[in-house]
């Protein structure tokens, strides 16, 4: 089934963490949009207290269906096999920031920048509270 596209939409976050249930990676397909997989870690903002092993598992299994996966910079390495079959699948790794006290300065955003380019991302996105 081809996707159709939603006006001014460009992807969709599929916040699985978010979610009651996982969604079915048919689900994740079907989208009239790109989906970029995220399974996000507690510590930065998810919604739920899935285990490595769970959120692992979940990556893995919609990897397929996934235009692009975001996961923490604080998680890459663990996340290794993860990054590594993204990039085997041709699906771009988006690595993640959050930190909800502050703005970090511009010398730590571009340590973190490289961390993360070292450890697989394809790019880097940062969420940060302006200060």
């Amino acid at each position: 089934m081809a996707k159709r596209a939603i006006s001014g939409v460009d992807a969709v976050e599929v916040r699985v963490d978010c979610l009651p249930e996982p969604p079915a990676m048919e689900d994740v397909q079907r989208l009239a949009a790109p989906a970029i997989v995220t399974v996000r870690d507690p510590v930065e903002g998810g919604a739920r207290a899935l285990s490595f092993s769970e959120r692992e598992a979940l990556y893995f299994e919609l990897l397929p269906a996934a235009a692009a996966v975001d996961v923490e910079v604080r998680n890459l390495k663990a996340f290794g096999a993860v990054v590594k079959a993204a990039h085997t699948a041709g699906v771009p790794v988006i690595a993640s920031s959050h930190d909800f006290e502050k703005t970090p300065s511009r010398a730590a955003l571009r340590r973190t920048a490289a961390r993360a380019r070292n450890l697989g991302a394809t790019c880097v996105k940062f969420a940060a509270t302006p200060r």
